[in-house]
């Protein structure tokens, strides 16, 4: 084992989310799949077979799909962790063009890679955990 000694002093780590409805929808999806692992923040390009599907993808998408997240990812863990569910938790901050350009770029390589992307955006300030948890339970009997 190595360690390295010289070290800064100043923290620059942040935390893993950015919202208390982030927290709230992680810990809603955990409680949901209890038998599953939940992942934030899963680079695209962790998640689908690039030589696979580098043929189908225009090059805006083909750039994207290295720098692209998903916001939340269920993988089944005794499948080897092969992902389940994505989803995304859609904002204000999601209004901007920049950003509709983004999600429509990541709503396409999904959908030719096949996978589904459930996203949901909160319209009431008091939905909580356990408003997240009916809702994705609803989702998942349609």
């Amino acid at each position: 084992m190595t360690e390295r000694k010289e070290v800064s002093d100043v923290d620059y780590t942040i935390n893993l989310f950015k919202s208390k409805q982030e927290i709230e929808f992680f810990y809603a999806l955990k409680r949901t799949f209890e038998m599953y692992q939940i992942y934030p923040n899963v680079s695209i390009s962790c998640l689908l077979n690039w030589t696979l599907l580098k043929d189908e993808l225009t090059n805006h998408e083909k750039s994207y799909f290295f720098t692209g997240i998903i916001d939340f990812v269920v993988f089944d863990q005794a499948e080897g962790f092969k992902p389940l569910h994505f989803f995304e938790l859609d904002s204000v901050y999601h209004d901007v063009s920049a950003s509709e350009k983004k999600d429509k770029m990541k709503d396409s390589i999904l959908a030719k890679a096949g996978v589904k992307i459930t996203r949901i955006r909160k319209q009431d300030k008091n939905v909580d955990e356990q408003e997240f948890i009916k809702l994705i339970r609803e989702l998942l009997n349609k």
